[in-house]
């Protein structure tokens, strides 16, 4: 299981997305949480009375929504990604009926990571 590092960033430098927390690619949000990151970033910057305030509210600000996406996408990794065998047949028959069943569970399980609007955020 991959897991989120405490910080995105060493001093006054780090990475964006991938390149500060690398995650599976199960939800396609390696360049989303770049971009995501950059504006909260610049905000954080520009809000804060020094450079180390700014760096800290950053870091504070991201830290949650990146180990819940790290985690989201792990997840789906071990659901659509088993070995062949009996419990990949278990799992992916569950996940098929919860479509058929509750296809709006299913699609809106993800409702907090495709509907995060970043500029509304603090």
């Amino acid at each position: 299981m991959r897991r989120a590092a405490p910080r995105g960033g060493v001093g006054h430098a780090g990475g964006l997305g991938d390149g500060a927390h690398p995650t599976w690619p199960f939800l396609g949000q390696g360049a989303n949480l770049a971009r995501e990151e950059a504006w909260v970033r610049g905000a954080e910057l520009a809000r804060g009375d020094t450079l180390e305030a700014g760096w800290a509210a950053y870091q504070d600000a991201r830290i949650g929504r990146v180990r819940k996406v790290i985690d989201a996408a792990t997840g789906n990794a071990w659901k659509y990604h088993l070995k062949p065998g009996p419990l990949r047949v278990a799992a992916h028959t569950v996940l098929g009926l919860g479509a058929r069943l509750a296809p709006a569970r299913m699609m809106g399980q993800f409702d907090w990571l495709y509907g995060h609007d970043v500029t509304q955020t603090r």
